[in-house]
């Protein structure tokens, strides 16, 4: 009898056998569940970027760029157009525009 088990010690056997597998399997299931919902996630998250970098779907953080730079522009430009009139405006004075630092430093 020593090789031989009886039957409800191989059934129990067995069954722990079928058990512990199914917990493998149940947890291996699980883990790719998961992995799956990660993928699904970063995949709706790249998308979302996609389409913002295409100019579909502007973030709030995009808008306060372009504002920004819209604004940066608007002073140069700004800028420009007052330095264009400052040099035309320096040579219709011609030979006599002395500026002031000059003149205060020859008294």
């Amino acid at each position: 009898m020593r090789g031989k088990t009886s039957e409800p010690a191989l059934h129990a056997r067995v069954s722990t056998q079928k058990t512990t597998l199914f917990i493998r399997r149940f947890r291996r299931l699980s883990l790719l569940h998961d992995k799956g919902s990660y993928v699904d996630i970063y995949a709706s998250l790249t998308l979302a970027e996609f389409n913002q970098l295409r100019g579909k779907e502007p973030s709030r953080l995009g808008d306060i760029y372009q504002d920004e730079l819209r604004e940066l522009w608007r002073q140069v430009d700004n800028l420009t157009t007052g330095k264009a009139r400052l040099e035309i405006e320096i040579r219709g004075y011609g030979g006599s525009f002395v500026p002031l630092y000059c003149q205060e430093n020859s008294v």
